[in-house]
């Protein structure tokens, strides 16, 4: 997320990035960290930033994209991004979480982060495998978000590429559905993979996304000029 961090503080935009328990350290440390840490930490940025902030986006990839669901569904601010936003992964992974956890306690990626423009994929520095316990944490994550995705009602910015290989191209069309929200957006991005802030179509992503931001900004200063 620091290459759309950067561009977000260019913009003179206050950013936060949280690291989540287990990440940015090695694999072993996300063994045994329940899942409610990880909502811990992003609803702690959240209230830091909004101490010193009237107007507040949430932006999140991947699990990262289902932490900002859970804090639109639950919390007051201005808006929420998802990237390739995770609600349900494949059923073979899901089993394989609980069955063969037992015999086969790690999980390594055979290919690398799923990124479709290899000098994009040079930039990360990801775990090359994750336990088997991480993924259960996530599908009990999965389950509780989707159920609070009614809640949401916020101004929505959702994206998605077809092409993930990670994380179902249905999972969009199912945010979109649940949602309340009257002031949701979707971009299917076509030349990417899952990892989108980093893939081909990242300085389109960039822009959709400072559009965004402008826009419900925008509003919102106008929304208390009338009310005043």
């Amino acid at each position: 997320m620091e290459g759309l961090a950067a561009y977000l503080r260019a913009l003179h935009c206050a950013v936060a990035v949280p690291t989540l328990p287990g990440h940015a350290t090695q694999p072993d440390d996300l063994r045994d960290i329940p899942y409610q840490q990880w909502i811990d930490t992003s609803e702690k940025a959240l209230r830091e930033l909004q101490q010193q902030h009237a107007v507040v986006f949430v932006i999140g990839q991947s699990m990262g994209g289902t932490l900002a669901l859970h804090l639109a569904a639950n919390h007051r601010f201005t808006g929420v991004v998802t990237l390739a936003a995770a609600l349900r992964l494949p059923l073979h992974l899901e089993i394989a979480s609980y069955v063969m956890a037992p015999f086969v306690p790690v999980r390594y990626k055979r290919n690398g982060s799923d990124v479709r423009d290899q000098n994009g994929k040079a930039l990360l520095r990801n775990y090359d495998h994750y336990p088997m316990s991480a993924v259960r944490q996530l599908m009990r994550m999965l389950r509780k978000v989707r159920a609070e995705l009614p809640a949401i009602d916020m101004p929505l910015l959702a994206m998605h590429a077809p092409d993930d290989h990670v994380v179902p191209f249905d999972n969009l069309a199912l945010l979109m559905s649940l949602i309340k929200s009257s002031a949701a957006e979707q971009m299917i991005v076509e030349n990417s993979y899952h990892v989108l802030t980093v893939d081909a179509d990242r300085e389109i992503i960039f822009s959709r996304i400072r559009e965004f931001i402008e826009k419900h900004s925008h509003k919102r200063g106008r929304d208390a000029t009338q009310k005043d």
